[in-house]
């Protein structure tokens, strides 16, 4: 598994990178498969995943974790949405497609794409669900440091915080740097937490980060 997070009754939705697949486990323990395919072809290696709090599932779905063997697969790297049973491709134009997150109020969709151009995208969602399309929200191909737009998280202000070139990167909900935060070693993913959920969390190559928030 890769990225993982809680849907509004507790269950853990799992982005299985091997395991081609979103899938979930129960409060109880019961672990089910999501979905695995689109319009029959296998998920390439489901990276991040998020619920909104209607219980849609949005994911992105990059090579990394698939086969290097396998033959039946997609042409491109997708976004997706997952509602009432179904799968609707939201993208299929970035280049890899990582981590995602919903701004507060849930209209704005935010993409990190790895590699070059390193950028972090924008898509509208209205107020019936529809995606509407991508912008370039922030660039970070000109930034100096180790690192990838990778892990992707939004407070209750609607500020991104998001790894990237020399640590994670702060940014308003207009997609204005408001400065990073360095870490000893290149950061990769990141999450709210803490009894108050002002600790932020932080997976680099080797460790496990915490740094208490203002």
């Amino acid at each position: 598994s890769n990225g993982l997070t809680y849907d509004k009754v507790g269950n853990l939705i799992i982005a299985e990178h091997s395991g081609r697949k979103i899938s979930k486990l129960s409060p109880e323990g019961k672990y089910s498969m999501i979905v695995d395919n689109y319009k029959g072809t296998p998920l390439n290696s489901p990276n991040d995943v998020i619920v909104d709090s209607r219980g849609v599932i949005y994911f992105t779905d990059p090579p990394y974790g698939r086969p290097k063997d396998a033959t039946d697969t997609l042409s491109f790297n997708g976004v997706y949405k997952f509602s009432n049973g179904k799968l609707e491709l939201i993208a299929d134009d970035l280049y890899r497609p990582n981590g995602i997150a919903l701004s507060p109020d849930e209209r704005s969709l935010y993409v990190a794409n790895s590699g070059q151009p390193k950028q972090i995208i924008k898509y509208p969602i209205s107020r019936s669900g529809k995606i509407g399309k991508g912008k370039v929200f922030f660039d970070a191909s000109e930034l100096s440091g180790d690192g990838n737009p990778d892990g992707i998280k939004v407070d209750t202000q609607g500020n991104i915080f998001a790894t990237g070139p020399g640590g994670v990167l702060v940014l308003t909900e207009k997609g204005e740097l408001l400065g990073t935060i360095k870490f000893p070693e290149t950061p990769a993913n990141l999450a709210f937490g803490g009894h108050d959920k002002k600790t932020l969390f932080v997976t680099a190559r080797t460790g496990l980060y915490s740094i208490r928030l203002k």
